[in-house]
């Protein structure tokens, strides 16, 4: 009784959903701004926005107050975790990027969800489904960076209720998913926009749950190592509007470069334990590109040597796999972290 009542009270919510956030969510589309201007004018354009966000924010703020003891049993069993893992195998092969990324974020799984004292069952799920419509095939590419988020919580409302987890669970895991977009705001180091924001139009929903903050941070972090830095050197090397752009330039000087999107990952971090273990693992990374040679940096193969010696001289931060609050560093520390210092722009 008490699962069919369930059912059809996640039904009435998607019907909710539906008609009306829905068309809200339209009318505030990209696409929808001369008929935005036109019937509210720009005043009404700026209310209507700030309200929006304020709405957003406050539902955040209720999934935020929901305990984990509502959300039922602390891990997945393997059936469950098949059916949250197919929707990332189904749209990637398991050598692709997308889905190594989020292998390495879920082996950190147990140890981040105990240091941060959320929910482990829930938090692995946001993990598995977070990245799961990035490059979906049915998605136009040049829209999947920006909108993966709310379409992967959308398919991940479809894929939990498939298991036997209340609609807390479900409400929980959706949320952490639409909220993991970043980084997004203004990098005052290097003068210019962070990435999302860089790339992005409209509001992008920040997290405000500890499962959405957690799995945040373990998204951010996994993509600030030196391993990371040299898989995306290779994708903006291989991109056809950055092609004409010399490798170093491309490694840490421009406004485009590895460096400044390590920066960027690096200072949007949103827990303590979070950002201490972005300290340290964005200032290894710093200084292996700001110590690169000319030889290094003669094309990726030269890159990739490099980071391998770098690596077995300078081992990564264990903070990714072993996190502990011990580990935190002292607010002096933060003068070392993410300054392009001589490689600014």
């Amino acid at each position: 009784m008490q699962k069919r009542l369930g059912h059809r009270l996640v039904q009435l919510l998607e019907w909710v959903f539906i008609w009306t956030v829905g068309p809200v969510v339209l009318f505030f589309s990209p696409q929808a701004k001369v008929f935005r201007r036109w019937t509210l004018g720009v005043g009404g354009v700026i209310a209507t926005a700030w309200w929006t966000g304020f709405v957003v924010w406050a539902l955040g703020l209720l999934v935020a107050l929901i305990p984990n003891s509502w959300l039922g049993p602390d891990a997945l069993n393997e059936h469950e975790r098949y059916v949250l893992e197919r929707n990332l195998s189904d749209s990637v092969d398991e050598d692709h990027p997308t889905y190594q990324h989020s292998m390495r974020m879920e082996k950190r799984v147990a140890a981040w969800a105990k240091a941060q004292e959320v929910h482990p069952a829930a938090l692995q799920a946001a993990v598995l489904l977070h990245d799961s419509t990035l490059d979906h095939p049915r998605i136009p590419a040049e829209q999947r960076l920006c909108i993966h988020g709310n379409a992967a919580a959308i398919l991940g409302i479809r894929s939990i209720r498939q298991l036997e987890r209340n609609w807390w669970y479900t409400l929980v895991v959706a949320d952490a998913v639409m909220r993991h977009v970043g980084p997004t705001g203004y990098n005052w180091e290097w003068q210019d926009k962070r990435i999302i924001s860089k790339q992005c139009t409209g509001r992008i929903p920040t997290p405000v749950s500890a499962v959405g903050k957690a799995l945040y941070d373990l998204d951010m972090m996994d993509k600030v190592g030196v391993n990371a830095a040299v898989t995306l050197a290779e994708q903006k090397r291989n991109d056809p509007a950055l092609k004409k752009k010399p490798l170093p330039d491309l490694l840490r000087t421009d406004k485009v470069s590895v460096l400044k999107e390590v920066a960027d990952h690096a200072q949007t971090l949103q827990t303590r334990l979070g950002r201490a273990c972005g300290r340290q693992v964005a200032k290894h990374t710093s200084v292996f590109l700001k110590n690169l040679s000319n030889a290094d940096m003669k094309d990726i193969t030269a890159l990739r040597a490099a980071a391998t010696r770098y690596l077995e001289e300078k081992p990564a931060p264990t903070c990714l796999d072993v996190p502990r609050v011990e580990q935190l560093e002292s607010q002096a520390d933060l003068d070392d972290v993410n300054a392009p210092s001589g490689a600014q722009p």
